[in-house]
């Protein structure tokens, strides 16, 4: 229980103060009869609206080898509102009677807020690894680290929203503003160990990877040297013996030519004519 010199409060001021009261009621007043005032006599208005100071932060991790995530998340006071209510006399109010013992009926309407903040390594922050290395560490990130901090941030938004609840009771008039706030906090505390419940759930979680799987470099394979027939080897049983390469006719020699710088051939001699045959007439 918190004592009053540690709660941080808003300033308040009540938003509708009651009507001045008429010569008649001063009348009434002064002859001692507001004290008996019916249980159902209006009083007028009461309205109401302030922030609770009890925001929290905490912190969920996801570990990976030296690889680690982390999402922060944090509460923000609750805002609440109490819209304009009708008040009516009370009694037996514990410290204050008459016009400030009241009974109220009201709707209080509370808005919750959490935000959240990822935080993942990243390949690059391993330099000394290969790029075949650096690519495992980037997606071991990718689809198993980062998913895994996704959980917490939606585990903890449901604590986001609205929801209207009645404060109702006879109480002092002056009371009210405290009441109401506790209303709230003790409201908040329940939803944010809700959200933090769900978080924590999520862990411990581990998961192991090694960088240098399927990066190791395979040696290259020697081609293997072709085959030469051996000269004079018998062919294996069921294989055709080879061919032997037809043969090559000898090439012709090219025609003597004589040489440029001899002289020219004489001509051939004519052919001998022979002797016309000789007649004699006698």
């Amino acid at each position: 229980m918190r004592t009053a010199a540690t709660r941080k409060r808003r300033k308040r001021t009540v938003q509708d103060p009651p009507p001045a009261p008429t010569a008649q009621k001063k009348a009434a007043d002064k002859n001692g009869l507001a004290a008996h005032l019916p249980p159902q006599h209006s009083l007028g208005n009461f309205s109401l609206a302030g922030r609770t100071q009890t925001a929290q932060a905490g912190e969920n991790h996801g570990t990976a080898i030296s690889l680690e995530g982390l999402t922060r998340y944090e509460f923000a006071d609750a805002d609440y509102e109490m819209p304009h209510s009708a008040l009516s006399q009370g009694s037996d109010c514990e410290g204050c009677e008459g016009r400030d013992c009241v009974t109220i009926n009201a709707p209080v309407n509370i808005t919750y807020r959490v935000t959240t903040t990822v935080t993942l390594p990243s390949a690059s922050d391993y330099p000394d690894l290969s790029d075949c290395e650096r690519a495992n560490v980037q997606n071991a990130i990718d689809t198993v680290l980062a998913p895994h901090e996704q959980e917490h941030v939606d585990s903890v938004t449901p604590y986001n929203g609205t929801e209207t609840v009645t404060f109702s009771g006879t109480h002092c008039r002056s009371d009210i503003p405290d009441l109401v706030d506790e209303m709230v906090e003790a409201r908040e505390a329940t939803r944010q160990a809700a959200a933090r419940a769900r978080s924590d759930a999520l862990d411990p979680f581990n998961f192991t990877i090694d960088p240098s799987e399927g990066c190791e470099e395979t040696p290259e394979e020697e081609e293997a040297p072709e085959e030469t027939p051996e000269e004079g080897k018998a062919p294996e049983e069921g294989e055709a013996p080879e061919e032997a390469p037809p043969e090559q006719a000898p090439e012709e020699a090219p025609p003597e030519q004589a040489p440029e710088d001899a002289p020219p051939a004489p001509p051939p001699d004519p052919p001998s004519k022979a002797p016309a045959p000789c007649y004699r007439w006698s």
